[in-house]
């Protein structure tokens, strides 16, 4: 009887804490349903302020078959877009512009090789809003470029309007 009760306190120990869930979405957005992908989120960085003025969250897609493929879609304010992600800036830096949904978007030069290759594409929504897609490895220009054509833009503009819900605030 000893060993049963022991058993118990030994798996209640081990199961996760409420807080140990994976982070929840920090806005109401419906984020694309990529095949074949998992979709977590990381928890909303928010700087200090009252209201905050920048903060973020990240969505991380990986590819469930045989080949590593990343993109992690972050969704930010930050008034430092305003300058960082000008499109004078960018072309200087040599990103080509694509064009999504009406808005320019940019393509950064990718950096490494192979399982370490970076590609960056930045699509400001105003000037402290942006959608940045990174795909790392075999995730390619083409499929940030699917990607950011599946993405509600004036949606993820106006929940961006508010910082993010703080963690178990439910909807």
């Amino acid at each position: 009887m000893h060993t049963s009760v022991f058993l118990l306190a030994a798996l209640a120990a081990a199961a996760p804490a409420p807080e140990d869930k994976a982070p929840a979405p920090a806005w109401d957005l419906e984020l694309p349903n990529l095949p074949n992908y998992a979709l977590t989120f990381q928890p909303p960085v928010v700087a200090k302020g009252d209201p905050p003025v920048a903060y973020r969250q990240a969505a991380r897609y990986e590819w469930t078959g045989n080949d590593l493929r990343i993109a992690t879609l972050t969704l930010a304010r930050d008034p430092e877009f305003k300058t960082k992600y000008a499109a004078e800036a960018l072309k200087k830096e040599g990103a080509k512009e694509i064009m999504v949904d009406k808005k320019s978007g940019w393509m950064r030069e990718p950096r490494g090789e192979g399982i370490e290759k970076v590609r960056e594409f930045i699509l400001p929504l105003a000037d402290d809003k942006a959608v940045v897609i990174e795909g790392r490895a075999n995730f390619r220009e083409a499929d940030i470029q699917k990607l950011a054509g599946q993405l509600d833009l004036d949606a993820i503009a106006k929940a961006l309007d508010k910082p993010p819900r703080k963690p178990g605030a439910g909807k």
